[in-house]
């Protein structure tokens, strides 16, 4: 059995701290993140954080933590190619119902908006946000037939920055719609239970 949490940092650094002393009180395998906070002074000890390994000119949004344990039993690697700056995908060994599976396991940040920068021809620079009405992106159907053509499982774990009554909202956005045909043409199972927020301000 693999123990595992999210994490919705939301850009505060103290809740890393907060989450290194559930990892070694509930013994986790595993903490899904999203939007970390200046992942270089992040210490949750006993493990090893994940980021994809690729380079942007803005911090990344999706990180993974691992225990020492977790990652040698699992022989868990990344796979750079399912990953980004808003995506951190790692393939894992798992048992489940007995038997060896090999299962991916993602941890995904969904932006609301697209930041676009604008230099004019006079040197002036503007940023436009967009708003992003499918918040599927390209990668997370990669990470859907990936799976599918090398038959392993898939555990998500994402800020969706969306709406479903399937997780405790009272109503369904566009976006939520989308992740939920997501899931769906997937096969993948909505694990959220009852309808206590999963991000609190």
């Amino acid at each position: 059995m693999v123990s595992c949490a999210q994490l919705n940092a939301g850009k505060r650094g103290e809740s890393l701290t907060e989450m290194s002393i559930r990892a070694a009180n509930e013994n986790l395998d595993v903490i899904f993140i999203q939007e970390p906070w200046n992942l270089a002074k992040a210490n949750i000890k006993g493990g090893k954080l994940i980021t994809s390994s690729k380079t942007y000119d803005k911090p990344h949004r999706a990180a993974i933590w691992v225990s020492d344990t977790f990652a040698k039993t699992s022989k868990s690697i990344v796979i750079e190619s399912l990953s980004d700056r808003d995506c951190i995908t790692i393939k894992a060994e798992l048992i489940i119902d007995g038997k060896l599976t090999n299962v991916l396991l993602s941890s995904i940040y969904m932006p609301t908006y697209e930041e676009k920068t604008i230099t004019a021809a006079n040197g002036t620079v503007t940023t436009k946000n967009k708003y992003i009405n499918n918040p599927i992106s390209n990668l997370m159907e990669e990470i859907g037939v990936y799976a599918r053509a090398n038959q392993l499982e898939i555990i998500i774990s994402c800020d969706s920055n969306s709406h479903s009554d399937l997780w405790g909202e009272n109503f369904e956005d566009n976006r939520g719609s989308k992740i939920i045909d997501f899931a769906l043409n997937h096969n993948l199972v909505i694990m959220n239970v009852g309808d206590v927020p999963t991000f609190v301000e």
